[in-house]
């Protein structure tokens, strides 16, 4: 497979457990170079680790850079069950698809904007208008060693989930965890950009779906955050966080998820149970460290294009410009503070590969 090494978690979190600064004390050359000589010895034990992992799972959050990894990762050499834009590295029969679009909203949407348009609740892909749906108690797919056997009878060494933590052992009931099988990967963007790129990106599909005309129609009525929001209740709520947390933190109410419960847990998640933490806008330098490092890969998705809303046509382009136009100011504003926890966890990533590249 295409991954030769892994970035643990585990020795970010030694460099906060004993460092003296977080006992008040000031720290000095020596508690760096400590903390470096740590660092490097539990890399190479996790490192000669990392050959076993039978391969990669990444953590898809919508939007953020997707398309670009799973792209990077045939072109590394992995494989997968399609790297076309309708799979994005997903497996099908996994059920790990994104749950965007509320179904019963957008019936409600067709009814206030196209009264008109009898078919206009029809005209969506309803792969991404799957809210409520979740895992099945009965799938032994939701099992690590089941998807590992599976894997391996595919010849496959990359996929992506783009929903949310599995419970442990395939337990719907389970408290959420991820496959040591797997090397996990995570990569998360500005959540203020992925917001505006999902945005953008639905205006798109709709444009597809109804018409620009009828999208136009469609969008011209939502002049609020909070509408939205309930078209696309975890896309625009703390995404990061209810993906991190699996399904009942997933389908929380908007609004639902505080610092105070779910902070720390997110951030638990990303420090010590992903191997891999990548962060879009970082420098070019500690991307390509990053994936050279974390992941053996020379590849990296800053050399992939992706998705971009650069490719929509003019019409389309129109929509889309009048349909985020009325957020500007202040509804821009509400949308990105009901994100906060998003942003936190977002800082924290960036922290995480701040901390990796200490011993490259």
């Amino acid at each position: 497979m295409a991954h030769r090494v892994s970035v643990s978690g585990r020795p970010r979190i030694c460099i906060f457990v004993e460092a003296p600064s977080c006992r008040g004390n000031a720290w000095s050359q020596e508690d760096d170079d400590a903390a470096v000589r740590i660092l490097k010895q539990l890399y190479k034990l996790h490192a000669a680790g990392a050959g076993g992992k039978s391969a990669v799972e990444f953590y898809h959050f919508s939007k953020a850079a997707g398309t670009s990894v799973c792209r990077a990762s045939a072109v590394v050499g992995c494989t997968t069950y399609s790297v076309k834009d309708q799979f994005t590295c997903l497996i099908p029969e996994f059920g790990d698809g994104p749950r965007w679009m509320d179904r019963e909203e957008h019936e409600r949407q067709c009814e206030r904007a196209l009264p008109d348009m009898e078919d206009c609740p029809k005209k969506i892909n309803f792969k991404m208008a799957k809210w409520g749906a979740v895992y099945s108690a009965k799938d032994v797919r939701n099992r690590c060693s089941k998807r590992a056997q599976l894997l391996n009878e595919s010849d496959w060494t990359f996929y992506a989930s783009e929903y949310t933590l599995r419970g442990r052992g395939g337990r719907v009931d389970a408290p959420p965890a991820v496959c040591r099988e797997f090397l996990n990967l995570a990569v998360l963007r500005s959540p203020r950009e992925r917001l505006l790129s999902h945005m953008r990106y639905l205006v798109t599909l709709m444009s597809g779906w109804l018409g620009p005309a009828a999208a136009g129609s469609y969008f011209a009525p939502m002049v609020t955050a909070a509408q939205w929001r309930a078209l696309l209740p975890a896309a625009l709520d703390n995404l990061y966080a209810r993906a991190l947390l699996g399904e009942r933190v997933f389908y929380a109410p908007q609004g639902g998820l505080t610092p105070e419960e779910h902070l720390t847990p997110a951030r638990a998640v990303l420090a010590a149970a992903m191997d891999v933490v990548l962060v879009l806008e970082d420098p070019e330098p500690l991307s390509v460290l990053g994936h050279r490092w974390g992941l053996g890969w020379q590849h990296t998705l800053l050399d992939e294009e992706g998705r971009s809303s650069e490719d929509v046509g003019g019409r389309v382009r129109a929509v889309m410009e009048q349909a985020l136009g009325v957020l500007a100011g202040s509804e821009l504003d509400a949308l990105v503070a009901a994100n906060a926890l998003d942003q936190r966890l977002y800082d924290w990533a960036r922290l995480l590969t701040r901390l990796d590249g200490m011993w490259s």
